[in-house]
């Protein structure tokens, strides 16, 4: 990409995005610009947006370009806010961009945003991530200590991958009544701390 700025919509100072596109022409655009951005296909350049979509243009070139650039902040900034459809129209609607415009860029949003999303997510995670948890119950035939024969115990199973990998590794544990105890309040206290922070 040739531009990395980021676009604000809150604040009253942003370049143009008033452009002399039809409806068709702008969601042309909104994919080129996503297939720049978020697919990193180096055949879509912003010269090669403006070259192709704005040909019949009455802006100057220096306007398509600081436009474009503008619009390409303006889907970054979308994808480090995952802003909603409604916070994203709320936003439009306080720049200079064309109502037609504004629907299409909301329902562009809509269709691509959730995926937009998960790609910059799973470009960002490096650590081993869980992908499945399955476990089943049994009892404990033997032991070091003979009050632990016929206790119950759960048979853990992790599987986690790692980006770049290639493949899964899978924890198994044994787990006792205690140690399900404990797990369970270590898992309560992680919930909580999410909780606050989301």
């Amino acid at each position: 990409a040739e531009y990395m700025g980021e676009s604000n919509f809150d604040s009253p100072v942003f370049m143009s995005l008033s452009l002399d596109l039809d409806a068709r022409q702008f969601l042309a655009l909104l994919n080129g610009l996503h297939k720049m951005v978020f697919q990193d296909d180096s055949s879509y350049t912003i010269a090669f947006l403006a070259e192709q979509l704005f040909s019949k243009s009455t802006l100057s070139t220096d306007m398509v370009h600081s436009s474009l650039m503008e619009l390409e902040a303006a889907l970054r900034s979308c994808a480090r806010s995952n802003n909603s459809p409604a916070d994203l129209e709320r936003k439009l609607q306080q720049t200079d961009m064309k109502p037609e415009h504004i629907g299409v860029f909301v329902n562009f949003w809509k269709a691509e945003g959730p995926k937009i999303i998960t790609k910059l997510c799973d470009d960002s995670t490096w650590n081993p991530r869980l992908e499945s948890l399955q476990w089943r119950m049994d009892v404990q035939t033997h032991g070091k200590q003979s009050t632990s024969i016929n206790e119950p115990v759960a048979l853990l199973e992790f599987a986690t991958a790692a980006k770049g990998t290639g493949g899964d590794h899978v924890l198994r544990l044994e787990v006792t009544k205690d140690n399900i105890g404990a797990l369970l309040s270590k898992i309560q206290q992680i919930d909580a701390q999410m909780q606050r922070l989301s």
